[in-house]
């Protein structure tokens, strides 16, 4: 079998909190490895809950810094720049002997990757999941949440977190904090002109409009309410055949997620 399961996002659009809600499928390997041994479990609704409320402040501007990564080196891959020559026997050679990704192949789980561009060679033959951009209401509030989350709005500068050792990941850190005089994440910007340049100007969004088929989900349904959200993870568990799904534990997973949003959700 293929051992990967992808979900395809623009930066934003929730995917993260989208994927951690894939990844309770029993068939897909959950990135806190704790949570993951949890599964079929008295102990799973709880870990996964605390993981969530964890991952997913209600503090958008600790966004960065708590959200969920890859809990192993990928080297080679980039969710966001291509690589030809990466092959699918190339990736397999590279994470068979990683012990997170060992664990999750003798589990026979697949590994849960995310992208936010077209569809790597290597990854041609996996289950790819595609959060759709389905509205103007959805594509607010991808822009927002850009906004919100991955930058530091002032009148007179922007802070783009992600190149600050204090902001971004803490698995990027040690990254940011070397290259921290050739990113410059102050920047002499204003806030308008950001606002036109680097968000509203963008075509980041269009690959994700406008899209139907068996692996989409529907942005729209996620930032409705509960209900209509949970209905929409259950089509899609349905569509890929994924068992494990769990109704009152996505619906309380997804109430932590929504409500950290109402934010953006509520703004004009």
């Amino acid at each position: 079998m293929n051992n990967f399961f992808v979900l395809n996002f623009a930066e934003g659009s929730g995917g993260k909190f989208t994927n951690s809600i894939l990844q309770t499928s029993d068939q897909i390997g959950h990135w806190d490895i704790e949570v993951n041994r949890a599964k079929n479990k008295n102990s799973f609704a709880d870990k996964f809950l605390e993981y969530t409320k964890k991952s997913f402040p209600t503090n958008l501007n600790n966004h960065l810094k708590m959200e969920p990564c890859l809990p192993f080196n990928f080297e080679g891959f980039s969710s966001i720049f291509s690589n030809t020559n990466l092959s699918y026997e190339k990736a397999m050679k590279i994470l068979e002997d990683k012990p997170y990704c060992k664990e999750i192949f003798s589990n026979s789980q697949k590994l849960s990757l995310i992208l936010h561009k077209d569809t790597d060679e290597f990854l041609k033959d996996s289950d790819i999941v595609t959060l759709c951009i389905d509205s103007k209401y959805a594509k607010r509030f991808t822009q927002k949440a850009c906004i919100h989350k991955r930058y530091g709005v002032n009148e007179n500068y922007i802070l783009y977190k992600m190149h600050h050792p204090d902001y971004c990941n803490p698995s990027s850190a040690n990254l940011a904090r070397k290259y921290i005089n050739e990113n410059k994440p102050y920047r002499n910007i204003s806030k308008i002109q950001f606002l036109k340049t680097e968000i509203l100007d963008k075509k980041l969004y269009q690959p994700y409009e406008n899209l139907n088929g068996k692996g989409i989900i529907s942005l729209t349904n996620l930032i409705t309410d509960t209900n209509t959200a949970v209905k929409e993870f259950k089509k899609v568990f349905d569509n890929y055949n994924l068992s494990g799904f769990n109704e009152d534990l996505i619906a309380q997973a997804h109430s932590i997620w929504f409500n950290g949003n109402n934010k953006i959700i509520l703004e004009n």
